[in-house]
């Protein structure tokens, strides 16, 4: 009986772990996406060309959004979330062509890749370690490459 209950104490402490795990994920990601939401207004209001600004206006809207999920924890509208951010770093690795945003995206691209590393997950998945995707990781590396190519030969 002694061993049920030293067993149950256990399982106790490995689901504290884990949530101490994914609330410091989810601490780390509000940190994480402040800095690039300030980042991304200071951008906004530098930058002068029309697309650009459109650009930088719905990425200020997702990140905003993000903010919220993450700070109240509202965890499947961060899944949906997730893709906007995708098609985001997409969209502007692809049809952005000013140095500074483009700068911006790929330091983006390297937190992206280390944080998803470091955490083992996605932070748009902070609480289910099941969700990471070694082919995403391939994709934002792709991407990565992709826009430093943009950065360096871009006239």
């Amino acid at each position: 009986m002694k061993y049920l209950e030293e067993n149950n104490d256990n399982n106790d402490n490995d689901n504290n772990n884990k949530k101490d795990k994914a609330e410091h994920t989810r601490i780390f990601a509000l940190y994480i996406f402040s800095i690039i939401t300030i980042i991304t207004i200071i951008l906004f209001f530098i930058n002068n060309k029309f697309y650009d600004k459109l650009y930088l206006l719905i990425c200020i809207i997702i990140q905003v959004l993000t903010l919220v999920s993450l700070y109240f924890d509202y965890t499947y509208f961060l899944n949906f979330l997730s893709k906007f951010f995708a098609i985001l770093i997409v969209c502007g690795v692809l049809f952005i062509k000013t140095k500074i945003i483009l700068l911006t995206i790929l330091c983006i691209l390297f937190i992206t890749l280390i944080t998803r590393k470091y955490f083992k997950t996605c932070l748009f998945y902070y609480w289910d370690k099941s969700e990471y995707n070694i082919i995403s990781d391939i994709g934002y590396l792709l991407l990565l490459i992709l826009n430093l190519y943009k950065i360096l030969y871009l006239k």
